[in-house]
């Protein structure tokens, strides 16, 4: 998974919402800027 993401650091390619001290939810994307898309 590493790997596919060349476009932006795979650490910068999360979202992890919490409420409180619970996770909530976790949103994933691989970006694409030379297409101008990404993949969730």
């Amino acid at each position: 998974m590493k790997n596919d993401m060349d476009d932006i650091n795979y650490t910068d390619s999360f979202i992890v919402p919490y409420e409180g001290n619970e996770l909530v939810g976790v949103l994933g994307f691989d970006a694409d800027f030379e297409n101008s898309n990404a993949e969730i």
